[in-house]
C-alpha cells in the first residue's frame, strides 16, 4: 500500500474516533428505559460494549489491521441487531430482556458445564488449582436437573435459534421494523466476517488475493475497505441511537446536529468507496474479484 493510502486510512480512523466521541452522548436516554435493575444493567453493558468494539475497531484500522478489524466487526454488528432488537416495542422488551439476560445465559450453562467435563476428562482431574476455573464451569446436580427440565432440549434449540444473526435480522427488518427492509444489507458483511473468524478458504484467501493486486487496485481496495469499516462504525452507533429514540418516542433532531457536523467525513468515506469502485470496475481490463471490499 502506498504511503498516501495509509495516510488517508489513518486519518479516516482518527476523524472516526472523534464522530464516535460525539455521537456517544446521544446514548444517554437509555437511562430514561423503565425496566427491572438487572435487565436495565443488561442493555447498558451491552451499548457500552457495542462503543467498545468500535473503539478497538478504529485502533485496529489506525494500525492498519483492517481485516482484524473486519472480525471485529462481526461483533459489533451482533451487539447491534441485539440492542434493536430488544427495543423494538415496549409490547416486547420484557421478554426480550428475560431471554437475554436471564434464559440464554441459563442455557449457556448447560453448554459451559458439557465442555468443562469434556475439559477434565481430557485432562484429568488432579485437584490442582490450574483446573480449578474448568471445576468452576460444574453445575451442581440440582441445577443441572432443573435447567434441564425447565428448558427441554427442543425448547433450547427454538430459543437459541430465535436469537441467531440471520433470524434476528429478519425479525427487525419487515416494515416498520427497527431496521427496515435495509437491514438485510448486513447478511452479506456477517457472512464475509464470517469466513474470516472461522478461517474458511475463502477467509483466508481474500487477504492473499487482495496482496496480489497491481499497487493501484491494492490501495484503492484498501482505502475503500477502511472508509466502510469506519462508516460501519458511525451509522450503527448512529442506529442505536435512534433505537433508544425509536423506543421513547422522543426527536431526533440532536442526532442529526451530531450528523451534520460530521458530514465532511462521510462524505469523503462515499468518495473513496466510489474511488475504488471506478478502479476496479471502470477500467475494462480490470479484474472484478473483490469479495470484502
Amino acid at each position: 500500500m502506498s504511503a498516501s493510502g495509509d495516510e488517508q486510512i489513518r486519518r479516516f480512523a482518527a476523524l472516526g474516533n472523534q464522530a464516535l466521541l460525539d455521537l456517544m452522548p446521544l446514548h444517554a436516554p437509555l437511562q430514561e428505559i423503565e425496566a427491572k435493575h438487572n435487565h436495565k444493567r443488561a442493555l447498558m453493558l451491552l451499548s457500552t460494549e457495542c462503543l467498545g468494539r468500535s473503539q478497538t475497531i478504529f485502533y485496529l484500522v489506525l494500525g492498519l489491521r483492517l481485516w482484524d478489524a473486519e472480525i471485529l466487526g462481526r461483533a459489533l454488528f451482533e451487539g447491534t441487531v441485539k440492542f434493536a432488537y430488544i427495543l423494538e416495542s415496549p409490547l416486547t422488551i420484557k421478554e426480550r430482556l428475560v431471554e437475554f439476560s436471564e434464559v440464554l445465559p441459563a442455557i449457556s450453562k448447560l453448554r459451559w458445564h458439557g465442555k468443562a467435563e469434556e475439559a477434565l476428562g481430557a485432562l484429568g482431574d488432579d485437584g490442582s488449582l490450574g483446573k480449578q476455573p474448568y471445576r468452576d464451569m460444574i453445575l451442581p446436580p440440582e441445577e443441572l436437573a432443573e435447567i434441564r427440565q425447565k428448558y427441554p432440549r427442543e425448547e433450547r434449540r427454538r430459543i437459541e435459534a430465535r436469537w441467531g444473526f440471520t433470524e434476528l435480522v429478519t425479525a427487525i427488518s419487515k416494515p416498520g421494523g427497527a431496521f427496515g427492509p435495509v437491514g438485510r444489507s448486513s447478511l452479506h458483511r456477517y457472512m464475509v466476517s464470517s469466513h474470516l473468524t472461522h478461517m474458511t478458504y475463502e477467509g483466508v484467501d481474500m487477504p492473499l488475493e487482495r496482496d496480489d493486486r497491481s499497487m493501484e487496485r491494492r490501495n484503492a481496495v484498501a482505502v475503500a475497505h477502511a472508509a466502510r469499516l469506519v462508516g460501519d462504525c458511525f451509522e450503527l452507533t448512529f442506529l442505536r441511537a435512534a433505537a433508544i429514540r425509536r423506543f421513547l418516542n422522543q426527536p431526533v433532531d440532536d442526532m442529526f446536529e451530531v450528523r451534520k457536523r460530521h458530514e465532511g467525513l462521510l462524505a469523503d468515506l462515499i468518495e473513496a468507496s466510489e474511488a475504488f469502485g471506478q478502479t476496479e470496475y471502470g477500467n475494462p481490463s480490470a479484474s472484478t474479484s473483490s469479495t470484502a471490499s
